[in-house]
């Protein structure tokens, strides 16, 4: 499994997509989507209504990886890091 990724969270399919192996025990903290190295990911912000998607439709809308480039972890998106302050505990 890669760095960053829990354990058996992913699983690969020989004839499909890997896919969330747990899914209801996702909780939607995007970590998997930053620590993906290749931008194969995303992960819908409400998953209750992402009902409909598609790995096409996904794609078409430029929305793999898109959590990791808005806040920075991308090359070409590199001058947003300091956009994203999650990290930060209110006062």
């Amino acid at each position: 499994m890669r760095q960053g990724l829990p354990d058996q969270r992913v699983r690969r399919h020989c004839d499909g997509p890997p896919v969330i192996a747990r899914q209801g025990d996702c909780q939607t903290c995007f970590m998997c989507e930053v620590y993906c190295p290749v931008d194969s990911l995303y992960v819908d912000p409400d998953p209750a209504n992402a009902y409909g998607l598609t790995v096409e439709n996904v794609k078409q809308a430029n929305l793999f990886g898109s959590y990791r480039r808005s806040i920075g972890w991308a090359k070409e998106t590199r001058h947003l890091r300091r956009v994203d302050d999650h990290f930060r505990l209110p006062q």
